[in-house]
């Protein structure tokens, strides 16, 4: 959890920038193949990603114009990591107006619950973490190459020349 919005400010900034290198291994081509009927697509995923931003922060009961899918531009990968960077930009600048090092543990009603701001702050990491990891496995599964997040990939491995364990 935070404790200062310096940390959550490093660590948003961190997180972005990796699910960046996952969009930037996207193709346009793969943005809409649908390997299951119940699992979104690659190009849903990111718009996701980039919408729930505002999305979660309007929730919160910060003052955020939220856009809608229709807002966000035509699915393309160029048009994804512009919409991405320009969000993840505006949360820096939105956090900074609404919460501050004394209002963290201040609770606040979210999704028809009371969570404190520090949660909300916890929540908008993991979810980038959480549907990018789905974003991974699909990947995998579209022939694309993935990059290692928190740790090296099979490819990564085999680049420095480390057998891969089974």
């Amino acid at each position: 959890m935070y404790t200062s919005i310096s940390d959550f400010r490093e660590d948003w900034q961190n997180e972005a920038e990796l699910t960046l290198k996952i969009f930037e291994k996207l193709t346009d081509e793969t943005l809409s193949v649908k390997i299951h009927p119940s699992v979104r697509t690659l190009g849903r995923l990111a718009q996701h990603l980039t919408l729930s931003i505002s999305e979660m922060l309007g929730t919160s009961g910060v003052d955020i114009e939220t856009p809608t899918a229709e807002d966000v531009k035509t699915l393309t990968v160029a048009g994804i990591i512009t919409d991405y960077k320009k969000f993840t930009t505006m949360v820096i600048d939105i956090i900074g107006n609404h919460y501050n090092d004394g209002n963290l543990n201040d609770e606040i009603k979210m999704y028809g619950e009371l969570w404190k701001r520090k949660d909300v702050l916890y929540g908008l990491i993991k979810h980038q973490i959480h549907h990018r990891a789905q974003m991974t496995v699909i990947m995998r599964q579209v022939g694309l190459q993935v990059v290692g997040i928190y740790g090296p990939t099979r490819e990564e491995w085999e680049q420095f020349k480390i057998p891969a364990e089974e």
